[in-house]
């Protein structure tokens, strides 16, 4: 199988991905991605710090490029966090088990100023006074 190019941020988009994006076009090859990611947990990745196979229908890209910078800084603070690095070729198994100790201990600090931080916060573990946190999807 052909390696998949991912963002490392891109591992929690995937792991919280409710049904929502940009367009119908971006969330179908979202869908796409996480349920052939879920099949074939084995399945190789190549980091990435520009575009990458989940970008061809965002609204930010230009090219190969983001017109954001936000995605770029979470992509460094995904790979801080992980010891992981641009270019280095990774199965979604390992990524998806780092990226959830990110969802479950940093989150917030990662992903400031993300739109779609909302939804993710909601897989976040919390203090136990406080609600039951529902459980990361796969």
């Amino acid at each position: 199988m052909i390696p998949i190019h991912l963002r490392p941020h891109h591992g929690l988009c995937l792991l919280t991905f409710e049904g929502r994006g940009y367009c119908p076009e971006f969330v179908t090859q979202m869908a796409h991605l996480k349920n052939l990611l879920n099949r074939t947990p084995k399945t190789h990745l190549i980091l990435t710090l520009q575009c990458d196979d989940l970008c061809h229908y965002c609204p930010h890209r230009t090219g190969n490029h983001c017109d954001s910078s936000l995605p770029e800084k979470i992509d460094q603070n995904v790979l801080s966090l992980t010891g992981l690095k641009a270019g280095q070729s990774i199965t979604w198994n390992e990524l998806r088990a780092m990226t959830r100790q990110i969802l479950s201990n940093n989150l917030n600090s990662c992903c400031s100023g993300c739109e779609w931080l909302s939804i993710c916060s909601k897989y976040c573990n919390t203090p136990k006074s406080q609600h039951h946190s529902p459980k990361i999807p796969n």
